[in-house]
């Protein structure tokens, strides 16, 4: 396989491809939004943005570490901690979204998902010098986030599974099932990653199966919540 400085072109291509098209449901998110003006819609939207964020950064990460050479640098470990961040900041956004659409608990849910989520924010930034040791230095707190987010669109994907049950109707039936896929599939990027990390290869399949179970995430969210007309006429559900 072609590479350079241990990046493989596969990783640059398929990363590149998944914010890319991550990006185009990040936007066709907030259109919508300012079509309804509906909070969920905002926060979820917010939730793709970050996801989005995540992924372009370690995109960046790979291109800018292929091409440049720097013995006493990472920029691949670098970008790739700026994607924990990004991603700790979408889990707040689920979170808000969770309260916003089944729970109602008010701030205190969202309150615990800051101060949890801001710890790997917080201590991810001081740590990230870009060195050739930063990701095993990390790997404590990159765990904790992993563990975190687990748990946030683990919930996610509990309560959206628990009102397609509930309802009635069948589109929002259909909605649920796909907002709580988009939980599955991004809890599932975690589980690929420890995958890859136990491999002790490098880039292994389950590597590049998580940036691809990200963006399938992401489309289920958008999909379930957004419900565009196309879906709706495709599938012959009403309301």
């Amino acid at each position: 396989m072609l590479e350079s400085n241990g990046i493989p072109v596969l990783a640059i291509i398929i990363e590149t491809a998944v914010a890319l098209g991550m990006g185009f449901l990040t936007v066709m998110g907030f259109v919508k939004f300012s079509e309804r003006r509906r909070k969920p819609t905002l926060y979820l939207s917010f939730s793709f943005l970050f996801m989005t964020l995540a992924v372009t950064s370690s995109a960046i990460g790979k291109w800018t570490h292929f091409f440049v050479t720097a013995p006493v640098l990472s920029f691949d470990d670098g970008f790739i901690i700026i994607a924990y961040q990004m991603v700790a900041i979408a889990n707040v956004f689920i979170m808000v979204f969770i309260d916003e659409v089944f729970l109602n608990w008010g701030s205190l849910l969202t309150s615990i998902s800051g101060i949890l989520n801001g710890i790997t924010v917080g201590t991810l930034i001081i740590m990230n010098n870009f060195g050739e040791d930063l990701y095993s230095d990390a790997l404590p707190i990159v765990i904790y986030n992993a563990v975190i987010s687990l748990i946030t669109f683990g919930l996610l994907a509990g309560l959206a599974f628990r009102e397609s049950r509930r309802s009635e109707q069948q589109m929002p039936k259909v909605g649920f099932v796909l907002i709580g896929m988009y939980g599955v599939f991004v809890a599932l990027v975690f589980v690929l990653f420890a995958l890859d990390l136990a491999m002790l290869e490098g880039y292994t399949p389950f590597y590049y199966s998580a940036w691809i179970s990200a963006g399938v995430g992401v489309l289920c969210g958008y999909l379930g919540y957004i419900f565009p007309n196309w879906l709706r006429k495709f599938l012959k559900l009403e309301g």
